[in-house]
């Protein structure tokens, strides 16, 4: 009742199959790990054989799942399976991309906004600030007064303008 799946293959037998060279195949069996080494001697099931011919088929170079590489993957027809793979999910990445750059300058946008703003608001309270510390009316300057610390240099600009304009 054995099948061919129970059948154990010899290295001879197996090199046989594959047209190999004896060394080849050991070589290429134990670095995917397709064989079972019992001391020197190597065996293989169908198994490992079939998983030696399907190790060494070379990898699609042209399509990457999820990357435009090749031009046929540029003319993939929406729906089909090339398009789902490689196409459709690098369109919804760039989709995403724009959104997120359009929420990003949306938002630069309103702190250049509210900063101007505050920048406007700072701007009239120093004004107000300078113009309630400024009397509507200078005052009077004492002639009399001997000290340096009286006579600021507002007070000599004023003494200037009134010995100049006849006391405006």
């Amino acid at each position: 009742m054995g099948g061919l799946e129970d059948k154990i293959f010899t290295v001879d037998e197996a090199a046989d199959y594959l047209r190999w060279t004896r060394r080849g195949l050991i070589k290429v069996a134990k670095r995917h790990g397709l064989c079972m080494v019992r001391g020197r001697e190597v065996t293989f099931t169908k198994a490992d054989i079939v998983g030696i011919i399907e190790a060494l088929r070379p990898k699609p170079s042209g399509i990457l799942v999820g990357r435009l590489t090749t031009p046929a993957v540029r003319y993939a027809l929406p729906g089909s399976r090339l398009y789902e793979l490689a196409v459709k999910p690098k369109l919804e990445r760039q989709a995403r991309k724009e959104a997120q750059r359009e929420r990003f300058a949306k938002a630069r946008e309103e702190q250049r906004e509210l900063a101007a703003e505050s920048k406007r608001q700072e701007a009239a309270q120093k004004r107000a600030a300078k113009a309630a510390q400024q009397p509507s009316a200078p005052e009077p300057l004492d002639y009399t007064n001997r000290d340096s610390n009286y006579w600021t240099a507002a007070r000599k600009r004023q003494l200037r303008a009134e010995r100049n304009g006849g006391g405006e």
